[in-house]
């Protein structure tokens, strides 16, 4: 899933009185969330106090609005030996059960040696690069023994959360598992406890069987196998349902029904955040950095699917074939560090900053790009507001909420330039949107570098028109929030 624009509450410590209490019952009081990652973060303080802020990111807002005063229950993994020492202070201030925002938190017991391994080796070096089509046939994946030791340990880490879950979950409750970390969980429930009912979600895209076969044949089978034991299916384009599908029937498992179900922007809290004091405080740095420039912007995480490298390559081939622009336009690209302790992610950035610096030095004086490679929210919604053309240009994403959240918050008429390998792109077209952005081949940077152009230089009515309506179209949809993302959930559940 993409970066989403969702601002943090400071930290906080949680006292009993702070407590948000459940009136009502509610339709998500027997709903469980199951992620890698919660709603919160933990820390203790120097005065040894626990501390709990809001998290960040569209999965963590999107459910932990939806789930605000439910008294669902939520299930995630401890990021670090201090979040887990810092929830077992908080669980002790509460005297039992930890409370969010009225959502019951619930964090598993799991190896800390396990928990590496999983999510490092299995999930982020193995099964991410699988879905994402990021293999290099030549090099990787390189499968070895410690791609098993990893693998067994990943095993471990979903038996953990089905233990947990399955001592503690009420009767007949539904359990929402998301995304590629806890593939098995669902599979497990169904052994330990059979009136549970499971749905999984992914938020990354989904892979070609081609490429779930460039797995070791025991984890694709099992996956598949695992996979197949779900009531249901989530993903945010039918393109992965279709992909996922096609994937069960190469290894000759039956499918399970699938849906599909775009996770929603939420526009009037992107309009709050950028009306407010600290988003429009980086107003007058950016119209100082433009210097009366037109401005391309970016902002993505530094990973490899986001495509950095062949954005920068395109606006190159742009200023070769108008060298005029190089005085009078900037890419602004703000993006922020990912998974650093992977080699793949540290050569990655490494390689984006060469690249930005050679451009820089090859249209020297002008310095065309301005990279800058760390996470300020309020500084990226800014930039957002204020874009002529935003490149959003993955190789491949499961949905990408800039592509939407850019848009939703632009006050320049700016123009978006979209991957057709976008989930965002599926669920734009499906909405009649295709005229209002313009859509690019992610491999084609000579393609890309003309779409540049061509919004850069379009006749202001005609970006006027395509932002406008695409603007209008985003907030009447998105109108739905982030509850009917959810309850699209719980109904497949049924």
């Amino acid at each position: 899933m993409s970066y989403a624009f969702t601002a943090m509450a400071e930290f906080y410590s949680p006292p009993g009185s702070r407590r948000i209490r459940v009136g009502a019952v509610s339709q998500y009081e027997n709903v469980i969330v199951v992620s890698n990652r919660g709603p919160a973060s933990f820390r203790v303080n120097e005065d040894g106090k626990a501390e709990l802020r809001r998290g960040g990111g569209g999965l963590s807002s999107g459910l932990a609005d939806s789930l605000t005063g439910s008294g669902a229950s939520w299930f995630f993994a401890p990021m670090s030996d201090e979040e887990q020492n810092a929830f077992g202070v908080l669980r002790s201030d509460y005297g039992g059960t930890v409370e969010h925002l009225g959502i019951n938190l619930e964090m598993v017991d799991i190896d800390r040696t396990d928990f590496t391994l999983a999510y490092q080796v299995i999930s982020n070096s193995l099964l991410w690069f699988a879905l994402h089509g990021m293999f290099d046939p030549a090099h990787r994946p390189r499968i070895n023994r410690p791609t098993r030791q990893s693998w067994e340990a990943y095993c471990r880490v979903n038996e953990a959360f089905a233990d947990q879950i399955a001592r503690q979950a009420k009767p007949e409750a539904k359990v929402l598992v998301h995304d590629y970390h806890l593939f098995l969980v669902g599979e497990l429930l169904a052994s330990r406890r059979e009136d549970l009912k499971c749905v999984h979600f992914t938020h990354t895209p989904f892979c070609s069987p081609t490429e779930m076969q460039m797995l070791p044949d025991e984890i694709s089978a099992r996956l598949t196998a695992a996979l197949g034991k779900y009531s249901a299916l989530g993903f945010h384009s039918p393109d992965w349902a279709v992909n996922y599908a096609a994937c069960s029937q190469a290894l000759g498992v039956t499918p399970t029904k699938t849906f599909v179900a775009p996770l929603p922007i939420s526009p009037s809290i992107l309009a709050a955040d950028a009306a407010s004091a600290k988003c429009t405080s980086y107003d007058n740095w950016l119209s100082d950095l433009a210097g009366g420039r037109s401005l391309v912007v970016r902002v993505d995480r530094v990973e490899p699917s986001k495509n950095i490298l062949r954005g920068f390559h395109a606006f190159d081939s742009m200023l070769d074939r108008h060298p005029e622009l190089a005085s009078q336009v900037l890419f602004l690209a703000l993006v922020y560090p990912s998974r650093e302790a992977l080699a793949e992610y540290l050569s990655y950035r490494g390689e984006i900053e060469t690249l930005a610096s050679y451009i820089n030095s090859k249209w020297a004086p002008h310095s065309p790009i301005s990279l800058y490679v760390d996470d300020n929210f309020e500084r990226s919604l800014s930039a957002l507001r204020h874009y002529d053309v935003l490149v959003v240009n993955p190789i491949r994403d499961g949905l990408n909420l800039v592509a939407k959240e850019g848009p939703a918050v632009n006050e320049s008429f700016g123009t978006l330039v979209l991957s057709k390998t976008a989930g965002a792109h599926r669920e734009l077209t499906a909405m009649g949107l295709s005229d209002c952005y313009l859509a690019i081949n992610p491999f084609d940077s000579l393609t890309t570098g003309e779409a540049i152009y061509r919004a850069l230089t379009s006749k202001t009515s005609d970006r006027k028109a395509r932002s406008q309506a695409l603007k209008a179209a985003l907030a009447d949809t998105q109108r739905q929030n982030s509850a009917v993302w959810l309850d699209a959930q719980v109904a497949a559940a049924e």
